[in-house]
Order: structure tokens, then C-alpha cells, then sequence
């Protein structure tokens, strides 16, 4: 009776983390196909084109420093999970 509970736990938690996991990649992809800077990832290139590491994807954004209005605006965000290009956009 008890590994039953401890299974139906671990079955609850496992169903969760994964719902965690597919609403930030989701969020992200999205945001990705639309010249958006992701959420749900961290930032571990800030100089120059940022690059952006999410669990188990990694999405790289491309800026033009030269605009006047602004400073920089984003031209291409491209979105890999692994080496395999999953999503991107360009203006």
C-alpha cells in the first residue's frame, strides 16, 4: 500500500515538472517566432548578440546596434533544441 502512494507521487510530481517544462518551452517558442527575446532562459552571452540557454534549448537573438531611435532592435531570433533549428523569425 505504501509504494503505491509513493508511486502515485512520483507519477503527480513527474506529470507537473513536465507541465513546468512544456509551458516555458511553449512560452518561449513562441516568443522566438515573433522577434521576442525569450522569458524562461538565462542570458550567457551579454556582449554583443546575447545568447540565451533554456533547459534543453537555446535560442540566439541578433540585434542592429546602429539603429538611431532606439539604440538596437532585434533582426533575427532563431531557436535550436540541440543542433536542429525548431523555430525562427527575421525581419
Amino acid at each position: 500500500m505504501k509504494t503505491k502512494k509513493i508511486f502515485k507521487a512520483l507519477i503527480i510530481l513527474l506529470a507537473v515538472a513536465l507541465t513546468a517544462w512544456g509551458g516555458m518551452f511553449i512560452t518561449d517558442f513562441y516568443r522566438s517566432g515573433h522577434l521576442m527575446s525569450p522569458l524562461f532562459a538565462l542570458c550567457i552571452n551579454g556582449g554583443g548578440d546575447p545568447t540565451y540557454k533554456g533547459l534543453g534549448y537555446t535560442v540566439t537573438v541578433e540585434t542592429d546596434r546602429n539603429c538611431e531611435c532606439c539604440g538596437s532592435h532585434i533582426i533575427a531570433v532563431t531557436m535550436y533544441v540541440g543542433d536542429k533549428v525548431v523555430s525562427a523569425s527575421i525581419t
